[in-house]
């Protein structure tokens, strides 16, 4: 687990992961998850 971008950088080098692959990320609000992902009215929908 990982809470900033340094820690997610290492994570996806040390699984060899492309950087346009998703990573997973756990928000405590809908305020959170608005201000770090980029949303789509599908997903708006979702949640």
């Amino acid at each position: 687990m990982t809470s900033d971008k340094a820690g997610l950088e290492r994570k996806f080098a040390a699984k060899e992961r492309k950087r346009n692959k998703p990573g997973v990320v756990l928000c405590g609000s809908m305020d959170e998850l608005c201000a770090l992902a980029q949303l789509n009215p599908e997903i708006e929908a979702f949640y």
